[in-house]
């Protein structure tokens, strides 16, 4: 029924090492293909990342700087010192605004409770 030729032992022996040792070489080779492109990418992300971090400090820096200025602009004695205001005529009319009368008070006066 079924023809079998036969083969020695020992040349099934090298076909199956042959074997062997192409499958663990391709797979060797597989293995280190995708751990060098899984480093390259880690270190690619990692320095990505760290000119990402020295951009944010320079900003951040940047950032102090210019609230520092605004602050500085903003203060009295700079105001004061200014040549806008020192342009400016003092005021001869001063008119001061009364505080809202409290409800329930007569003539500006406010309603006391006797003890």
């Amino acid at each position: 029924m079924y023809s079998y030729k036969r083969t020695a032992l020992s040349v099934q022996v090298n076909k199956a090492t042959k074997m062997l040792l192409i499958a663990l070489s391709a797979m060797l080779v597989s293995v280190s293909v995708y751990f060098f492109i899984y480093m390259s990418l880690n270190a690619e992300k990692g320095s990505l990342m760290r000119e990402n971090q020295i951009e944010q400090t320079t900003l951040e820096s940047e950032n102090r700087l210019l609230k520092e200025q605004v602050l500085q602009s903003q203060s009295l004695d700079h105001i004061q010192s200014s040549n806008e205001v020192e342009g400016m005529k003092p005021s001869t009319n001063e008119t001061y605004l009364k505080p809202p009368v409290p409800i329930g008070s007569r003539d500006g006066e406010m309603n006391r409770v006797i003890d």
